[in-house]
């Protein structure tokens, strides 16, 4: 896609970021296409922040939302291309064909933990 709809399936919101960083990256996403929101709500796709532990990213990833670190836009600003979020995320979402909104090819899902309490019992001695 062009430019300036490269972003085009994405509703935003910002966290953890000031002035004038946090005004330059909504004007990046914004000439790419996305959507902005002040704030978090279900019709949000990506939460681009600082941390991927705040009360904002625990309501994106309660959504299945993308929780994104700001280099993710950097890279997308930078390459004037798609890029998977699951390079730069703190949190991605499942999807069932394991691609982005956009179709970007995202990393595969890592394995489950293993439970190290749920080992065998050991037996006596």
């Amino acid at each position: 896609p062009p430019f300036e709809k490269l972003l085009a399936d994405v509703t935003f919101v910002l966290s953890g970021f000031v002035n004038p960083e946090r005004g330059q990256l909504r004007e990046m996403a914004l000439e790419m296409g996305a959507s902005y929101r002040p704030q978090w709500s279900s019709t949000c796709t990506h939460l681009i922040a600082t941390a991927g532990d705040t009360p904002k990213a625990k309501q994106a990833i309660a959504d299945n939302a993308f929780v994104v670190k700001r280099q993710w836009l950097d890279e997308v600003y930078s390459e004037r291309k798609r890029i998977a979020e699951g390079l730069y995320g703190w949190f991605i979402p499942k999807r069932t064909n394991a691609t982005s909104a956009s179709g970007a090819r995202a990393l595969p899902p890592r394995p489950a933990p293993i439970d190290l309490t749920a080992a065998a019992p050991s037996s006596p001695l």
